[in-house]
């Protein structure tokens, strides 16, 4: 389902719709802004406790030229969509612009995103901002070595809203993000 939302890239319709209205530094569509505004002046609660994720898969063996430092360069410093899913507008305000560090994004109708990168420890962080169906919440990347492998984990947690929903399809959303940007790494 993820290569379709990619689609969107080449799309003329999808790049009017950016050119005429996201400019100007909105975020979200007009009908998601209505509705994350009003259930944020409500106070919505709704299934509302602690949740948490995670999921660790390969990325490949360094033998065969995978590297964390690559891995994480391929995601932290690229399209925002390798990293915050569904989002069609970077951190540089672009159509499937970067990703940027300290940098804000939407993902996918749910709300706003902060976008944090740890070159150091090659960890890559969403989080809720206010306004986001799921704030407070996080998602933590982290790529690492595990001997002669390269791996990669995600971690979502969080006390928002939604919170089954979120340990279901957050975790299987982050799922195909990956898998899409370990595809995109080996074949690049």
């Amino acid at each position: 389902m993820y290569e379709y939302f990619l689609r969107l890239q080449n799309n003329p319709y999808a790049r009017r719709i950016y050119e005429n209205y996201y400019t100007s530094g909105r975020r979200g569509s007009p009908v998601m802004q209505w509705i994350r505004q009003t259930w944020a002046a409500r106070g919505f609660n709704i299934f509302n406790r602690y949740h948490y994720y995670e999921y660790t898969t390969d990325v490949g063996l360094i033998s065969e030229g995978a590297s964390v430092e690559g891995f994480y360069n391929y995601m932290a410093y690229g399209p925002i969509y390798r990293t915050v899913p569904y989002s069609i507008i970077g951190g540089n305000n672009g159509y499937f612009g970067d990703r940027i560090n300290d940098g804000r994004a939407t993902a996918g109708g749910l709300g706003p995103v902060q976008t944090l990168n740890f070159d150091s420890t090659a960890v890559i962080q969403n989080v809720a901002m206010p306004g986001h169906f799921l704030n407070p919440g996080t998602v933590t990347i982290t790529v690492f070595r595990d001997g002669d492998r390269v791996r990669t984990r995600f971690v979502g947690q969080g006390n928002g809203n939604f919170a089954w929903l979120n340990e279901v399809f957050g975790n299987l959303t982050f799922q195909a993000v990956m898998r899409n940007n370990i595809r995109g790494y080996r074949n690049r």
